[in-house]
């Protein structure tokens, strides 16, 4: 409380109203720069924070994506090989290549078909690598070298699928000529021709015991054969369209078709191995 004196008249004013003065202001100026700064310290780490975390998940969507440039037309067929590390590829321009699949370097790209490479294959070993192609035929190559091994004739129309028995031993293929065949793939002699579907066969696999195969084909079926003797075992007519792929399970017992928009998935009658 302070006085102040006016016409002998003695009155008090409140301590609110004192003169201003200059160590208010300064510890006022203090407090309000110590405050500054620590609000701009904790933007600061914030933003820090922030960067980092944004370096982490650049660098974990590069290692989840990875891009594969090469080919100078459209990929058509993929394939890891066994052991992960590398990948093949076909490609409409006719040829196929295969990367590193850590690091998407391009190890290999071979040349020798005449028309577009519809898909490609890798032996279990990963040693081999067989194409399949519109110029009618199936080619084997060293998946190292890329030396050209064989060359399959026999298809009349485009050949658009291929596979490897998982033995490595016999090469299945599938044609728009209507027929599948089965070959050595140490020779390169023709095994057998599966005849059966109406339209052109896309795709073609074999079970995991080697014993049968699966085609599917665009006359909106798929069928199971008997792979050493090229018997059909049975005919799947539950599709509305034209069937493009087929694959078993590991154990064998289901297959799943494709068609369009549509997957199906088969229980296989174990009474027709």
């Amino acid at each position: 409380m302070c006085y102040c004196w006016n016409a002998g008249l003695e009155c008090e004013i409140p301590y609110r109203w004192r003169p201003f003065q200059v160590a208010d202001f300064r510890t006022s100026y203090d407090e309000g720069l110590q405050e500054l700064l620590a609000t701009l310290s904790s933007i600061t780490e914030h933003d820090h924070k922030a960067a980092k975390e944004k370096k982490r998940q650049d660098e974990l969507e590069r290692q989840r994506v990875l891009t594969l440039r090469g080919h100078s037309a459209a990929v058509w067929g993929v394939a890891f090989c066994p052991d992960g590390k590398r990948l093949a590829t076909a490609s409409r321009d006719q040829t196929a290549k295969v990367w590193d699949a850590e690091s998407g370097k391009e190890l290999l790209t071979v040349y020798g078909h005449s028309g577009i490479v519809n898909s490609v294959a890798v032996s279990p070993d990963g040693k081999r690598l067989a194409t399949a192609s519109g110029d009618h035929t199936v080619k084997v190559w060293d998946a190292e070298s890329g030396k050209e091994l064989l060359t399959l004739r026999g298809h009349s129309g485009s050949v658009e699928g291929v596979a490897f028995s998982p033995d490595g031993k016999r090469l299945a293929t599938a044609s728009w000529d209507q027929t599948a065949k089965v070959w050595d793939a140490e020779s390169g002699k023709e095994l057998q021709t599966l005849r059966g579907h109406s339209e052109s066969v896309a795709g073609v696999a074999f079970s995991p015991d080697g014993k049968r195969l699966a085609t599917a084909s665009w006359d909106h079926t798929a069928k199971v054969w008997d792979a050493d003797s090229g018997k059909e075992l049975l005919t799947l007519r539950d599709h509305s369209g034209v069937v493009d792929c087929v694959a078993f399970s590991p154990d064998g017992k289901r297959l799943a078709t494709a068609s369009g928009t549509t997957v199906q998935v088969h229980v296989l009658d174990l009474r027709t191995d």
